[in-house]
């Protein structure tokens, strides 16, 4: 995994989103305004980012060629998500 994707992300009380180290990776919502009802399931989702990409590089690493059914498909799938959420 990328450094930048390094996990587990925290949300603070103002929905600012810190990686390991305590750095801000993001802030949801208007940070000069009171907080929109979304913004704290924006905020978890954010912060949940480098564990759901754990577990999506793990599926995308599973051989196809033994896959059964909707199994292949699934593993294409997350391959493309893992390269999308990387920028290639």
């Amino acid at each position: 995994m990328s450094k930048q994707l390094s996990g587990p992300w925290t949300v603070t009380e103002d929905f600012t989103i810190l990686d390991d180290e305590g750095h801000c990776v993001c802030v949801v919502g208007d940070p000069f305004d009171k907080a929109a009802p979304q913004d704290k399931e924006r905020a978890a989702a954010i912060a949940a980012l480098p564990e759901l990409l754990d577990f999506v590089r793990e599926v995308a690493r599973r051989d196809p060629v033994f896959a059964k059914g909707h199994e292949k498909q699934r593993i294409r799938d997350a391959a493309y998500l893992v390269a999308k959420a990387e920028g290639r």
